[in-house]
């Protein structure tokens, strides 16, 4: 079976789990602030006029792990090859696009909520670059990085929490712990896919922080956007991330 057609079957199995979620998100959520819950599992943006699914890759099990982590290249497929909801014209949003649904103020009453708009459906998933613990993952963007338009290596994402990495301290300890490094919201841009670590890593381009699972930070989710209106304007920006 080939990925598109096992992409399009994964697809097809979240929007029918979605659908009932979205019924009663509709109920339950009629007057969600500045967004319209739809029975079919997906959200308009009222200010952007963008659609979004209601979950992500990890509600389908996406991902050679099946737990919807996928590198950009594969990000950028599963949102294009999705049907759902009725739509087919589904892409990776970009930076802005996907900082226009954070929502950093869950954080201040729980520390460890995903800083995400609450009308979003998202799971914690075991991540060894965080310290082998269930943790919120980060999301694609469809944006590259302004710095490493030549190369064409690297693209950006956003965490919907405070950014970590798992790291050797003191150098060349043996001991590692997690460093806070951004704050939620933060775009960061890091190799499209874990070989291209090795790539970078050759012309020291990069520095990995002794980050002990670094090319892993090349595995993100996806959570997909259309255009609801055919005024909204497609931006696919280029950022210098920090």
């Amino acid at each position: 079976m080939t990925s598109e057609i096992l992409n399009g079957l994964m697809v097809a199995l979240l929007a029918l789990l979605l659908t009932a979620y979205g019924a009663q998100a509709q109920e339950r959520l009629p007057n969600a602030v500045g967004f319209k819950v739809h029975a079919n599992a997906t959200v308009t943006d009222l200010e952007t006029q963008l659609m979004w699914m209601l979950s992500d890759s990890a509600a389908s099990g996406a991902g050679r792990y099946g737990d919807g982590r996928l590198n950009w290249d594969e990000s950028v497929q599963w949102c294009e090859n999705a049907t759902f909801g009725g739509h087919s014209d589904w892409r990776l949003p970009d930076v802005t696009e996907l900082q226009s649904i954070i929502n950093v103020n869950r954080t201040l009453d729980e520390p460890d909520a995903l800083a995400i708009e609450p009308v979003f459906l998202a799971q914690a998933i075991l991540l060894e670059e965080r310290g082998g613990i269930d943790a919120w993952p980060y999301y694609w963007s469809a944006t590259h990085d302004a710095e490493d338009l030549m190369t064409g290596l690297f693209a950006v994402y956003v965490a919907f929490e405070d950014e970590a990495v798992y790291v050797e301290y003191p150098p060349e300890s043996g001991q590692y712990e997690l460093l806070f490094i951004h704050p939620a919201g933060s775009p960061s841009s890091v190799p499209k896919r874990e070989s291209d670590w090795l790539k970078v890593s050759a012309t020291g381009g990069l520095s990995d922080l002794g980050d002990a699972f670094a090319p892993q930070r090349s595995l993100n989710l996806a959570r997909c956007v259309r255009n609801e209106s055919a005024s909204v304007v497609r931006r696919w920006a280029s950022v210098v991330a920090p």
